[in-house]
């Protein structure tokens, strides 16, 4: 194993001198002949037995020179051809070159303007078909299949002189150079999610090599094609699982995180460090380096669920935050672990990023990068949800690996459906909304931030309770695209958060509501376990629900993931009267209710009548119609009528009119009117003694 590895290195090492690559031709056949062997030996160690296809493995040499910002590579790239048809030519995503201009998609659609010190770039050097020995590099041609951009280079064409045949591999030696851009450039709401960060010595390095797209087979007897979307404003990534093998070249004083597993670490005679990372069935690969790195490490336990050794790698001004950060990923990983299925890599990596960088918050396989506040109360849990949420990803699209570019729902909102379940099993509910004078609620954190102290701090705290602080946006923007629209496609990111985020968690809250807690659970786990290491689709999870429900659910499914309307129910009248028996003498009473759907969405609902002697009566509406009328005789006299009393549909946009009592008792209202007003006078009071 040592020895073809040194051979490996001596014949697929460059010159970190040279810029262009070295004369290699002579050496190609040993070059080619090990590769097959390496990838069998080498790449696969972390785990013998594969759990995906490995499709696309990946042995990468980089070396980081943190004084002009850049990395130099070589890349060897095996690819396998699963399909029935020869395949002649690779699409290659080139994503750092959304940053190289102001004309790329990705700025395009964030309206944004970025300076020429924050740009970044990647540019391949040359490109070598291993299995003829050719130099394929002139057949390099930039592609732009969703929008027709010619300013956007983020996908390549390369044509091939020999296509793969079915069922075979190709190699090639890829080499390569990068200009990493500036991790905080305002772009988009998150900013590049890579690059160094301004005013510390930090790099977080992502979607940094060519890598290859995904070749859909299709159908039997039909041909495959490439999905190989540009880098867009919104969207995040779609690529195949395989095994990668990364040599990461750095300053020697440099701490390392990154993917997978660290085998070995060497110290050079220039003053430089040579780490060595595996990673097997994962579908990207990502690293970070910096001198400031605290780095900690706890081993994870839990009974039932394997150990799981977790890296933090903290900045030194949140050390007193370590314990919560594994607080927090201990509760991550304990119930995705115990509901869906055990987290099946040795370790996993939290990279906590400073806060001159917008890395904080997203996720590659087996590393997460999170952020913090410097100001941080104890019962505001944005750290929380960031490293639950970010843990998650490694279910919901780390695993369970759908194409972002076209269904993000499937995974962003599952994982915020999950990651809200998980914060408030774990830590209770959200603090995310303020009380201003003790009495009206507001939208506040976290979104006026000043240094990190929210701004809204001084004013008292209420809780929001999952799943309903996920609806403010979608109240916004309730009747903008459906669910199943192209992330892409979409005007702006408030849309794209909506279909992607906020309304798929409460739809799924929804369908948890329809069909019961313990079948929705049921669900998810059988989802996850199912397509666990391959590529499903909206139509693959609909027919999980169906079959683990036992029901149809093309009515839900088509109203709510490929559909734009929306729910509204109310009760609209409430009256009674009382009626005597003329031969008995007895009374009772007959109550009248009458029920609306104002929106489109047809579905049914609970429908209760509470009485003054404290009974109540349930029942159900079809809700096809537009109006309906329940007649109801009891003995005692109705108090209030209420649709969906148990909370069943959170996605219903009114709530205020799910409920009408017989009298209605204004002093609440009286009430809140008089606290905004008196709110509103001091205000002015205050703002008087300014002037």
């Amino acid at each position: 194993m040592i020895s073809l590895y040194g051979i490996f290195r001596a014949v697929g090492s460059r010159d970190p001198a040279c810029k262009k690559p070295p004369l290699i031709s002579g050496i190609f056949p040993v070059y080619y002949s090990v590769i097959s062997l390496f990838f069998l030996l080498s790449v696969p160690l972390a785990l013998s037995q594969p759990f995906s296809n490995r499709i696309a493995n990946y042995k990468i040499d980089v070396r980081l020179d943190p004084k002009s910002h850049s990395i130099d590579a070589s890349e060897i790239l095996n690819w396998h051809n699963e399909s029935d048809q020869p395949v002649g030519e690779l699409f290659f995503h080139l994503y750092n070159n959304a940053y190289k201009s102001e004309r790329t998609t990705y700025m395009r659609e964030n309206d944004a303007e970025i300076s020429s010190a924050a740009r970044g770039w990647i540019d391949i050097d040359k490109i070598v078909d291993q299995r003829t020995e050719s130099d394929i590099t002139a057949a390099i041609k930039f592609v732009q299949p969703d929008d027709n951009n010619p300013h956007d280079s983020t996908v390549i064409l390369v044509k091939l002189d020999k296509p793969v045949a079915p069922h075979d591999s190709i190699s090639l030696m890829i080499y390569f150079h990068s200009l990493l851009p500036e991790a905080n450039t305002g772009v988009d709401p998150y900013g590049p999610r890579a690059g160094w960060a301004p005013g510390r010595e930090f790099y977080f390095v992502a979607q940094w090599f060519p890598k290859v797209g995904v070749y859909s087979t299709g159908s039997p007897g039909e041909s495959g094609r490439w999905n190989c979307h540009q880098f867009h404003g919104f969207t995040e990534f779609f690529a195949d699982f395989g095994a990668y093998d990364v040599q990461i070249t750095v300053p020697v004083h440099y701490t390392v995180g990154a993917c997978g597993e660290r085998l070995s670490e060497d110290v050079n005679p220039d003053g430089t460090a040579t780490y060595r990372y595996v990673a097997s069935d994962v579908h990207d690969f990502a690293w970070t380096a910096s001198p400031d790195f605290l780095t900690r490490s706890r081993t994870f336990k839990y009974p039932g669920l394997p150990e799981t050794k977790i890296i933090l790698m903290l900045q030194p001004e949140h050390r007193d935050q370590e314990g919560r950060f594994f607080a927090d990923i201990d509760t991550a990983m304990k119930y995705f672990g115990t509901w869906y299925g055990p987290y099946p890599y040795p370790n996993i990596t939290v990279v906590d990023a400073p806060r001159t960088t917008d890395v904080g918050g997203m996720e590659y396989p087996t590393l997460i990068a999170v952020d913090t506040k410097d100001y941080n109360p104890n019962d505001v849990l944005s750290t929380e949800n960031v490293i639950v949420h970010e843990f998650g990803h490694q279910y919901w699209y780390g695993m369970v690996a759908n194409n972002e570019f076209e269904e993000a729902w499937l995974d962003e909102g599952m994982n915020t459906y999950s990651t809200g379940k998980i914060l408030e099993k774990g830590f209770g509910a959200n603090t995310s909304v303020f009380r201003i004078a003790g009495v009206y609620p507001i939208y506040l954190y976290p979104i006026w931030n000043i240094a990190g102290i929210p701004a809204a701090a001084i004013i008292g705290k209420i809780r929001v309770h999952n799943p309903y602080d996920e609806l403010p946006l979608y109240l916004k923007y309730a009747k903008s695209d459906a669910i199943s629209e192209f992330g892409y496609n979409v005007p702006d990111y408030d849309v794209y958060e909506t279909i992607a985020y906020d309304k798929p968690a409460l739809v799924l809250h929804t369908l948890e509501g329809v069909l019961g807690p313990d079948v929705m659970a049921g669900e998810m786990r059988t989802y996850f376990n199912e397509f666990k290491f391959k590529h499903p689709t909206s139509k693959d999870f609909q027919k999980v629900c169906e079959q683990v429900s036992g029901k149809n659910l093309d009515w839900f499914f088509s109203q709510f993931i490929y559909g734009t309307n929306v729910v509204d129910f109310a009760v609209k009248s409430i009256s009674y009267y009382r009626e005597t028996n003329l031969n008995t003498g007895s009374s009772s009473y007959v109550t009248k209710v009458v029920v609306a759907r104002n929106g489109e969405v047809t579905m049914p609902v609970d429908l209760r009548l509470s009485l003054e002697d404290d009974v109540v009566i349930d029942t159900v509406w079809s809700g096809q119609s537009r109006w309906q009328t329940f007649e109801f005789r009891t003995q005692s006299a109705p108090e209030y009528a209420q649709l969906d009393p148990w909370n069943k549909i959170p996605i219903d946009i009114d709530y205020s009119n799910n409920s009408l009592r017989v009298d209605a008792f204004l002093l609440p209202v009286v009430k809140w009117v008089h606290a905004i007003l008196n709110y509103f006078q001091n205000m002015l009071l205050n703002v008087g003694v300014l002037v």
